[in-house]
């Protein structure tokens, strides 16, 4: 395979990789993938045999916390909309 440099795409930043360097790049963040998805996968089974029922209650958390911050996003949206205007009448 010739190596060839990639071109960088229109408003890219950083040198340009060869294909080579690329599929390496792109192995090892499979493999980092991977190792993360594994170890997610027995950190869960373990937090199953130390607390089964406390499982539940951790995603119902979880989900009511994750409401909140999106309302939360969305009310500081909304704030920072209005300290725009206010700011425009002033």
């Amino acid at each position: 395979r010739a190596r060839r440099p990639r071109q960088s795409a229109p408003g890219g930043k950083g040198a340009a990789l060869s294909l080579r360097d690329q599929e390496k790049h792109i192995d090892s963040l499979k493999k980092e993938n991977f190792n993360i998805k594994l170890r997610v996968h027995f950190l869960e089974e373990r937090l199953a045999q130390l607390a089964p029922d406390q499982i539940d209650a951790a995603l119902k958390q979880n989900i009511n916390l994750k409401i909140e911050v999106q309302q939360r996003g969305l009310e500081i949206k909304k704030l920072k909309k209005l300290v725009l205007e206010l700011e425009r009448e002033l």
